[in-house]
């Protein structure tokens, strides 16, 4: 809309004004969608945004850069109202116009060491909702996001692997080993990289007859040191042993092997092991060179 205005602007000095068609135009340019869906989608991940708006306020009195006050009113909205959205949606704060940070960390420092926190597990399964919460105390002010949302089993599995690749010392409920192998070239400048993946073989197993059967799934992802990543892969796997012999079962371990299609160089690739019936998982992770 700013943009738009300062046109507007321009033509009105040689008398002609657009006017309403301009602002009628704005509406098709905007991004309010993108900012609410941005908006939502970082409140149901759990993630509070704080604005901190450090525009130059200072008036240009030089005459070098013509200003229209107009304009620059609607340039700041659109700033501003933009931020808001962002912080409120997410139970965050905004301070604008200002380059005083000290009290924007302050906010941030005061917010991370006095909270409340609040949840529930709604029967009807994962869904976004909308939520408020309200205080009875006279006086007392409540900032909280809008949203919630509860994941998926496989969603939460999702981001705990990729947030592996990512980052060192991903807990988990047993220990996986990741052991690459060599690379071999592949077509189209691409390698193939064999992976071993050990892991114990405690899970839940539960009787089928005269068998004891357990599954696991096999999650993994690839990033480069750049942040590019692969698709997520998910394999599922089942393993099954006579009843009798269910005591030795504990004091061993299970691998499973899997090939990766990668291009060169070094990348590192992360694995979650989930115990499907026993809603445990592992993660492990390596780092490898392809070339």
């Amino acid at each position: 809309m700013d943009v738009l205005a300062q046109i507007d602007a321009t033509f009105e000095q040689v008398g002609f004004r657009i006017g309403s068609p301009a602002q009628l135009q704005s509406k098709d340019v905007g991004i309010s969608k993108q900012l609410r869906t941005l908006a939502e989608s970082a409140s149901a991940d759990g993630v509070t945004m704080y604005m901190i708006d450090v525009g130059d306020r200072r008036i240009d009195d030089t005459g070098r850069f013509p200003s229209d006050k107009s304009v620059d009113f609607l340039s700041d909205m659109n700033s501003i109202m933009s931020m808001g959205l962002l912080a409120e949606t997410t139970g965050g704060a905004i301070l604008n116009g200002t380059m005083n940070f000290d009290n924007a960390l302050r906010d941030v420092s005061r917010d991370l060491d006095s909270y409340y926190s609040l949840g529930y597990k709604p029967a009807d399964g994962p869904k976004q909702r909308k939520i408020a919460v309200k205080v009875k105390r006279p006086g007392a002010k409540v900032r909280t996001r809008e949203f919630y949302s509860l994941k998926t089993a496989d969603e939460q599995i999702s981001d705990a692997v990729v947030a592996n690749v990512f980052h060192e010392g991903m807990a988990g409920d047993f220990a996986v080993s990741v052991a690459p192998g060599t690379a071999e070239a592949a077509e189209k400048d691409t390698y193939k990289v064999p992976v071993t993946i050990t892991f114990p073989s405690d899970l839940t197993y539960l009787l089928e007859g005269e068998k004891m059967v357990g599954e696991y799934a096999v999650v993994f992802v690839t990033a480069t040191s750049e942040g590019a990543m692969s698709p997520i892969t998910k394999q599922v796997h089942k393993v099954s042993f006579p009843a009798a012999r269910a005591s030795e079962v504990g004091a061993q371990t299970l691998q499973t092997t899997a090939t990766l299609l990668v291009r060169k160089g070094t990348q590192s690739v992360s694995v979650a092991i989930v115990d499907r019936r026993g809603a445990r998982s592992g993660y492990g992770k390596a780092t490898f060179t392809a070339e």
